[in-house]
């Protein structure tokens, strides 16, 4: 799938799909995947597995994925107090994580959440 079906598939305005697309570039890297074959509809917990042969070996780690969405989008996030919807869910003793099932309801979440975190212009190279 291309990149703008894969937008149109997402429904989000044009600015909002280039974060995706960005986001959807990143998770394809980690996935050992071509692009193309990362789906709105790929299951998250299917993503996962496949990350665990990817960057680090153990799945999804939210702080090395910033850190490649920082290299990818050649900007700086501001991650204090930044808080993105679970990619999987789960239970670890009396915490438990709901999360969207797809690539796709995870984006809509997550892409608003990361653009008030991004740092543009004069702001990149100074926390807001």
């Amino acid at each position: 799938m291309d990149d703008s079906e894969f937008q149109r598939q997402l429904g989000l305005s044009p600015q909002d799909a280039e974060l995706a697309a960005a986001i959807r570039r990143v998770i394809s890297r980690w996935c050992h995947t071509p692009v193309s074959d990362i789906l709105p509809l790929d299951r998250s917990e299917d993503l996962h597995r496949k990350m665990k042969v990817g960057l680090w070996g153990w799945g999804w780690d939210e702080t090395g994925f910033l850190i490649m969405l920082e290299d990818e989008l050649k900007t700086t996030i501001d991650m204090k107090d930044l808080r993105l919807p679970a990619l999987v869910g789960g239970r670890f003793f009396t915490y438990e994580a709901v999360a969207p099932e797809t690539l796709g309801e995870w984006l809509v979440l997550a892409v608003p959440v990361l653009k008030r975190h991004i740092q543009t212009g004069d702001s990149a190279t100074s926390p807001t």
